[in-house]
């Protein structure tokens, strides 16, 4: 396996896994999408970048989270975990610093300077 398909998977403790619980606050989710509409980081996000924020992420979060409390416990857990874990592997792996940054097998020439 080369280097960069090693850097691309998301590393996975299993450990981990077993005392994590999966849970999904509808009031957590709730907050963060009304900030996420509100006022100030709208105008914030405007004045950055030209346009208003998308807040249809904490939208779906928030939908996710409710449609959660009609689950049995397991399927529900399953489900979170399931989209945590897909969240988690798109943060790490479409980073756009991804395509900048080389992984060095050794250090540079001139390393250190003198």
């Amino acid at each position: 396996m080369s280097i960069q398909q090693q850097q691309r998977q998301a590393p996975i403790n299993a450990g981990d896994d077993e005392k994590k619980e999966y849970t999904c606050s509808v009031w957590s989710a709730f907050d963060k999408m009304q900030l996420c509409y509100t006022v100030i980081p709208q105008v914030k996000h405007y004045y950055r970048y030209g346009t208003f924020r998308d807040c249809s992420e904490a939208r779906a979060d928030f939908n996710f989270c409710l449609k959660m409390k009609g689950k049995n416990r397991v399927e529900a857990e399953r489900m979170i975990k399931e989209r945590e874990e897909t969240r988690y592997d798109k943060k790490v792996n479409e980073r756009p610093s991804r395509d900048i940054w080389e992984l060095r097998t050794e250090p540079p020439r001139d390393f250190p300077p003198a």
